[in-house]
Parts: C-alpha cells; sequence; structure tokens
C-alpha cells in the first residue's frame, strides 16, 4: 500500500511542476560543421515563488538572476566537446518568468 501512495504522490509532484520550467533548444550548423547551440530556460514565476517559500527566504528582487551560473555553463559547454565554448549567457524577464 505504501508503494502505491509513493507513485501516487510522484505523479501527482510531477504533474504540479509541468509547465515551471519551459526549455528550447536551437541547433545552427553550418556547412563547415561548426556551429551554435541556443538554449533559452524559463522558470516560471510561480516557481519561483514556490522554490522560495520552501526555501524559507523571499522572493529576490526582479533585476537580481536567480539561475544563471555562468561558471556552471561554461563547464557545461566544455563537456559537449573539444572547441565548444560559452559564448553569452544573459538573464531575461518575461510575462511568464524569468
Amino acid at each position: 500500500m505504501k508503494k502505491i501512495a509513493r507513485w501516487t504522490l510522484f505523479v501527482l509532484f510531477t504533474l504540479v511542476l509541468m509547465g515551471c520550467i519551459e526549455t528550447v533548444t536551437i541547433i545552427h550548423v553550418n556547412k563547415d560543421g561548426s556551429g551554435t547551440i541556443e538554449e533559452t530556460v524559463v522558470i516560471t514565476n510561480a516557481f519561483t515563488e514556490l522554490i522560495a517559500s520552501f526555501s524559507g527566504e523571499q522572493a529576490k528582487s526582479e533585476d537580481e538572476p536567480e539561475f544563471l551560473d555562468e561558471d556552471e555553463l561554461r563547464e557545461r559547454a566544455a563537456g559537449m566537446g573539444q572547441g565548444v565554448r560559452l559564448v553569452s549567457a544573459e538573464p531575461i524577464k518575461s510575462d511568464k518568468g524569468s
């Protein structure tokens, strides 16, 4: 019975979080094999507030990016292969979130 309850809770939690994070990845490849990967991640305002409430903190100010770690992004790019590097990373704001 506990196993069913755990799975039910897991499924409900997953359904609640669906739509909280939107990721779009666009890959541009040139004829010479070089290219760029453009990735946009939008985290909804509701999810940001939920995370802040779980941590016991207030949501950060609008101009302060919470989830943008350029060092982590550089490491991730380097892990994609030889010659891959981070070109830029910038926070965005929309009606949905940041």
